[in-house]
């Protein structure tokens, strides 16, 4: 599953990269992003994410190459769950 469709979900999970394992805040509810989201996240939306659900269910994110991608994934989620400014997340994301 790419990212740009995982946060369409209604998923409530622990999701990390595999590049340096950074872990990001979860999140409850689907996302949509705006067009103005799409933009600003469109170099990680298509990056591949794997749900694993043996003991602690946790989500992975697939073929992170970088600091700036990781920088990235984590503006996106934490943006996500609401640890931006109200302008940022009206600029970025419609709560499905």
């Amino acid at each position: 599953m790419k990212i740009r469709d995982f946060i369409k979900e209604e998923i409530d999970i622990d999701v990390c990269d595999d590049y340096d394992e950074s872990c990001y805040v979860a999140f409850c509810g689907a996302i949509e992003l705006t067009e103005e989201g799409e933009k600003e996240f469109a170099d990680v939306l298509d990056f591949n994410i794997k749900i694993y659900t043996n003991g602690f269910p946790v989500a992975i994110i697939e073929n992170v190459e970088n600091d700036k991608q990781v920088r990235k994934l984590g503006k996106l989620f934490y943006g996500m769950a609401g640890f931006c400014t109200e302008k940022d997340w009206n600029k970025w994301f419609i709560q499905k």
